[in-house]
Formats: C-alpha cells, structure tokens, sequence
C-alpha cells in the first residue's frame, strides 16, 4: 500500500500554478548562489533520516511518521474550525510539536487550511525548518491534502540536491506531473512542486487522485 498522502485533484492548481515562475525563479538562484558562494551557516537540529523516509523518491511515498505527525498536531472543533493539538516527535525541541492553523481562501477553486508544523533538523545536508499541510475544513482525515518540506536553503540548493536523490523534481525547481494508478488501479498522479516563499523553500511531493473519493476504498 503506498503510503503517500492522497491528495484529490482540485488540489493541483496549488501545485501547479507557478510552474513557469518556478523555473524563472531558480534560475535567478542559480546565478546569485555561483556569485555569492557556499553558504557558511550551520545546519542546527537532529538528523531527520528517519522521519523524512520516502521509500521511493519517484512515488513520493511520505513516511508514516510524518504522515502521522501532519494529522496529529491539529484536530476539529466546533463546525468546520480547527484548532492546533501537540503531537510527540521525538527530533523536535520539548519531544512534541503543534501546528499553527492559517485559513486560505482561493477565488477559483475551494478554500483550504494549512498547518505548518515547525522544527528544525538536518535531512540529507539540508536545512529543514517544518513540514506544511494544505487541506480541506470539511475532510477529518490526512486524505484530500498536499504535504511539503520546508527548508531554509534557496530552491538553487534544494532543487538539485533532491533532483539527484530521485524525487520528480527539475534541478531548476521546475515541478512534474506524472499519469500512474494505485495498486487497487485507481487513476492518480505523481504531482511535485517547489516555490520560494518568504525565507523558506516549499517542495510539494504528493501521490494524488484523479477520483476524489479513491482513497475511500483504500
């Protein structure tokens, strides 16, 4: 079974929408990372190896530690509200984390929640500093989101470095869409994404269903 989050297709405007960006955008990092040099600031945390395990990088397969820990750092409240709830991991400061809850809404598509969970740790030389979760209100389970890493390096650092671990993502940033099925022969895609936003990169990496009501008969 794969253990990916089933992210239902409305969700791949958010995904997809800032290909050409994207490519612009890494390029430019490129140009001002071989300008400016390697960069100098240590890598602070613990070593996420075990947390961030994608058994297969081409499947975009997350962990069930991470999955588990996107889910349970909020739950519902009153109606379509949610509120943050602490959920134990043992690389994070205080061994627990707590997502912080942001409503987005989109004028052409469904609005969405997104949790950010925040900590820090080394994941295959890079800087992680949380996973996001963008997900609908109204849907109680971690099926119908979109998951990333964030990390702190520019997409010119990030971009190559998991392009050469085998995720389905440019070495420019540039993010894939790729046609597959589950193995219940489901039809679904292999959907990533990376932008720059504020001091973070987002890498999107999510098995995604073409039937929004798939991941029920899973």
């Amino acid at each position: 079974m794969k253990t990916g989050t089933f992210a239902i297709l409305a969700f791949l405007p958010l995904v997809i929408a800032c290909g050409d960006a994207t490519a612009e955008a890494g390029e430019s990092e490129v140009a001002a990372a071989t300008q400016a040099g390697p960069a100098t600031t240590p890598l602070r945390g613990p070593d996420l190896s075990d947390f961030l395990d994608f058994n297969d990088p081409g499947d975009c397969n997350w962990s069930i530690r991470a999955l588990e820990t996107a889910r349970g750092s909020w739950e519902w409240g009153e109606g379509d509200e949610n509120v943050p709830s602490t959920h134990p991991m043992e690389e994070a400061e205080g061994g627990e984390v707590s997502a912080r809850l942001d409503y987005e809404p989109f004028p052409d598509q469904p609005d969405v929640w997104r949790a950010d969970v925040d900590f820090e740790g080394v994941w295959n030389g890079l800087q992680v500093v949380g996973i996001r979760t963008d997900y609908y209100p109204d849907d109680s389970e971690l099926a119908g989101s979109i998951m990333s890493i964030r990390f702190a390096e520019p997409i010119a650092v990030v971009a190559p470095k998991l392009a050469d671990l085998g995720f389905p993502i440019g070495a420019d940033g540039q993010g894939t869409v790729r046609a597959t099925e589950s193995e219940k022969g489901f039809a679904a895609r292999i959907v990533t994404d990376m932008k720059r936003e504020g001091d973070e990169t987002l890498f999107a990496c999510n098995f995604v269903f073409d039937d929004p009501n798939a991941w029920r008969y899973m």
